[in-house]
């Protein structure tokens, strides 16, 4: 087992690093394409070294990048890499249960929840006629519930515009 929370001091100031188990999210907010390359540069080398003053590595096939960008607000077009590789650039991303897309749209969070919750209304349905009260609350909050929940903590807070997932 090992611990990653001082990861986020070596790239203080650079991004907004987002924790959560073993994944690993840096939100970089900027309107500046020279800075968002610099800056995305200058992350990689902070958290190579970190990762190897810390005896671990990279596994660049689960490294990638999100780029948001609405129809004011152009792609750029720009690629990066480590050790010769080519870092992905994804066109949606799971974050936290919630898929988000490189258009800032739901449609495709919403493709992938449409099934569960089919299963959930299905599952609730047939087990109706012989459950309680109680034990059919019990049955929504999880199965129907914790599907509509994910990303509760992100509601109210600004979108940022890039995600750079490791």
């Amino acid at each position: 087992m090992f611990y990653i929370n001082d990861l986020p001091k070596t790239i203080a100031g650079l991004t907004k690093p987002v924790l959560f188990a073993d994944d690993t999210s840096m939100i970089i907010s900027t309107s500046d394409r020279k800075q968002f390359t610099n800056t995305i540069n200058r992350i990689i080398i902070k958290i190579i070294e970190w990762f190897k003053s810390n005896s671990l590595s990279l596994n660049i096939d689960k490294t990638y990048f999100l780029q948001f960008h609405t129809k004011t607000n152009p792609k750029y077009d720009f690629q990066t890499s480590y050790e010769n590789r080519q870092i992905t650039e994804a066109q949606n991303i799971e974050f936290l249960g919630i898929i988000i897309d490189s258009n800032l749209s739901w449609k495709q969070h919403i493709d992938d929840i449409i099934p569960k919750l089919n299963k959930a209304c299905f599952a609730i349905r047939s087990v109706k006629p012989f459950m309680s009260l109680e034990v059919m609350r019990l049955i929504y909050f999880s199965y129907f519930h914790r599907v509509l929940s994910h990303g509760n903590i992100f509601w109210g807070n600004s979108v940022h515009k890039y995600i750079f997932k490791i």
